[in-house]
């Protein structure tokens, strides 16, 4: 487990030298034991023979203060995600929706899920998961927010059920939920689906939900035409 902890606090820091005392602290805590210099000196070593890294130019790079990690000529998920919602960007200021789709796509089929979910138990790698889950699930609710409004045929439902389970209370999915149900036809459950996250939000946040989450239910009541696909939900 180390060893890969000490893989993503590299690889998370990108081209930037990371202290020695700072990797000692990430991995052994705030108690690391009086080897803990040369246990690190070990698993740079294991680490190095596990990247297949060359003596010339080397991946693992050991400087006097740490370590960094050399990525020329190399790929990293993390930065591909990246330089994909860079294009996204790009696509959305030059008024490219399809262009933004395909890059939101490409960006989602990089992080499937939370980043570093089995090494986040260092302060460093939780902050930067942290970082990344919530530039996912932007990047989610960019992507079917576009989909929804270009009217583009996708498993939109079933997605959308998944991601609202990861996060039961974020009422932007539950409204992308809402709508896209009630332009399958499912009006009910699309009904249902709010009454849920009203009840879970006064029971366990004591709060309700915001007025364009309720604006949209009662547009869904009313089956107002502005929710047909021609259209978009106004701001």
């Amino acid at each position: 487990m180390k060893l890969r902890s000490l893989l993503a606090l590299l690889v998370t820091q990108g081209d930037q030298i990371v202290s020695t005392q700072r990797l000692i602290e990430e991995l052994w805590g705030g108690a690391p034991p009086r080897t803990a210099s040369t246990g690190l000196q070990v698993y740079i070593s294991k680490l190095r023979r596990h990247l297949g890294d060359g003596v010339n130019p080397r991946i693992v790079v050991s400087h006097p203060s740490g370590y960094q990690l050399s990525l020329a000529g190399h790929s990293c998920d993390l930065t591909i995600f990246q330089n994909h919602l860079a294009a996204a960007d790009r696509a959305e200021a030059d008024g490219m929706p399809a262009v933004e789709v395909m890059e939101l796509s490409r960006a989602l089929e990089i992080c499937r899920g939370p980043v570093l979910a089995d090494v986040r138990g260092s302060g460093l790698l939780e902050n930067v998961a942290r970082q990344y889950d919530e530039s996912r699930i932007i990047a989610y609710e960019r992507r079917i927010d576009l989909d929804l409004r270009l009217g583009y045929r996708r498993n939109l439902v079933g997605e959308l059920y998944g991601v609202v389970a990861e996060h039961p209370t974020w009422e932007n999915l539950h409204e992308h939920l809402m709508l896209a149900l009630y332009r399958a036809g499912r009006i009910a459950e699309a009904l249902r689906v709010y009454r849920q996250l009203h009840r879970r939000l006064v029971e366990e946040l004591g709060m309700e939900p915001g007025p364009r989450l309720k604006r949209l239910h009662q547009m869904v009541l009313s089956r107002d035409p502005n929710l047909d696909p021609a259209t978009s939900l106004a701001s």
